[in-house]
């Protein structure tokens, strides 16, 4: 008895499905690595990124630097007003 050849199996190209599932690995392998660094590594915002905020502004009409916020039990709050619900920074 002779067997079937192995040799032509092996030359075929990989299925459209073993094809779009290796596209779908590649991109949730990328997807999960940033959600990876986001949550555990490093942080996003704009200090990390080398910037500094500097300005402020609040709605009450109060703009001034950040050296000027006041430090209390709840976060920074506004000089003026003294509430922490209204600053943005600039």
């Amino acid at each position: 008895m002779s067997k079937p050849d192995q040799d032509t199996k092996a030359g075929a190209r990989p299925s459209a499905l073993l094809q779009n599932l290796a596209a779908i690995a590649v991109q949730a392998s990328g997807a999960h690595k940033m959600y990876r660094e986001a949550r555990y590594s490093r942080s996003s915002g704009a200090a990390s990124a080398g910037k500094r905020l500097t300005s402020w502004s609040c709605t009450c009409g109060w703009a001034g630097t950040a050296k000027e916020l006041t430090v209390k039990a709840g976060g920074l709050g506004c000089p003026s007003c003294q509430a922490a619900e209204g600053l943005k920074s600039a």
